[in-house]
């Protein structure tokens, strides 16, 4: 059995206890060093594997249960024979992985510490390469070729130095910019009508959408019949004008001139 606490169980073994079965606990992980993995399943997994392909060939679809289990019997006959099964006889001892030789440790004339450790900053170069060129002079004087060569190599190096701090000043600054404006951008979520909105026009959208459905759940009043007739009295010289509105609180408006 794998070693997960997952695959053995108290049910599990109890059933071995009382069917007189020996587990054998190997360590998580190491199914692939498995002698019945290696001779037995991974050859019926090379063969189901084959069997699906054909019934995939010939219908791309859903397999069905019962075609499935016949490709299982057929790859399952062809992979576990006898010869499989009886692995386990063969193995007299199992082999054990040679211990690694031992490093040998090389010693070398100069420190090569300075080679693993971090690049100097731009003061620390300027002075080893003043401390380069005053031991350089001071052991045997280079021929002109040289020293030009040499001297190209530590300005060169220099003005890397100085290029590369200040791309990383204006990386620095650009990011911190990206960071402001992503977190101006950032607002609170609001929940209207179970809806998640961020800009304004949605926003409004959706409260237009509100008022109009409840100006449609609104009863509307009715108009009395008295008042939808014009009077109008001849004994008094006075004209009565009735305007309907057409407003959303559908009202009635009566004006009313008298004549000289």
């Amino acid at each position: 059995m794998d070693g997960h606490s997952s695959h053995i169980t108290a049910d599990f073994i109890a059933f071995c206890m009382d069917n007189a079965i020996d587990i054998l606990i190997l360590p998580p992980h190491c199914s692939h060093a498995r002698p019945l993995d290696v001779s037995v399943f991974s050859p019926l997994k090379k063969a189901l594997a084959a069997e699906t392909d054909k019934l995939t060939r010939l219908d791309p679809g859903r397999t069905p249960r019962v075609e499935w289990t016949r490709a299982y019997i057929h790859a399952r006959d062809k992979a576990i024979t006898q010869a499989n099964i009886q692995i386990l006889n063969k193995i007299r001892q199992l082999p054990q992985t040679p211990p690694p030789p031992p490093q040998e440790q090389v010693s070398y004339p100069l420190d090569l510490s300075l080679l693993a450790s971090s690049p100097p900053d731009g003061t620390e170069l300027r002075e080893a390469n003043a401390l380069l060129h005053s031991e350089l002079d001071k052991e045997q004087p280079l021929l002109s070729p040289a020293k030009r060569y040499t001297k190209r190599i530590t300005r060169t190096l220099e003005t890397a130095q100085s290029e590369v701090a200040l791309l990383r000043k204006r990386l620095t600054d650009a990011e911190s910019l990206l960071q402001a404006r992503k977190q101006r951008k950032k607002g609170k979520r609001i929940a209207l009508k179970g809806k998640f909105v961020f800009s304004t026009q949605e926003v409004l959208d959706i409260a237009k959408q509100a008022e109009l459905e409840a100006a449609q759940k609104k009863p509307k009043k009715k108009v009395k019949e008295g008042a939808k007739a014009t009077i109008i009295d001849n004994n008094k010289e006075e004209d009565i004008e009735i305007v309907f509105s057409d407003s959303d609180s559908d009202c009635i408006v009566v004006a009313a001139t008298r004549s000289s």
